[in-house]
């Protein structure tokens, strides 16, 4: 019998006891790997679609790079500093509404907040 062919409510009862199958085994495979139910997850569809060459991490080209040009680096961190002196306390958002305008002065695109 192919599962086309079986009723729709036998296929989401199916699929229910399956999830709450890999729950369970996600569960404990991400508790043994210190990894994320859901990254436990990605890497058993990852095998699902690609096998064993889809559990190969690649090695990232830019690592140990910074993403941040220099200029910017140094302007978020003279920002920050110059917020932070004497009794004056800036927070993180208050350093990002800066150095969103100052990008936004010089025409900056693709500055956003994660």
């Amino acid at each position: 019998m192919s599962l086309s062919s079986l009723p729709v409510r036998t296929f989401d009862r199916a699929a229910i006891t399956s999830l709450d199958h890999f729950s369970e085994f996600g569960a404990r495979a991400a508790e043994k790997l210190g990894k994320s139910v859901r990254t436990v997850r990605r890497l058993v569809e990852k095998w699902e679609q690609e096998g064993l060459a889809g559990l190969v991490q690649n090695q990232r080209v830019d690592k140990g790079k910074h993403r941040v040009d220099e200029d910017w680096q140094e302007f978020v961190l003279k920002t920050y500093k110059d917020g932070n002196k004497g009794s004056k306390r800036m927070t993180r958002q208050q350093v990002f509404i800066r150095v969103k305008a100052r990008a936004d002065e010089l025409g900056v695109k693709g500055l956003a907040k994660k």
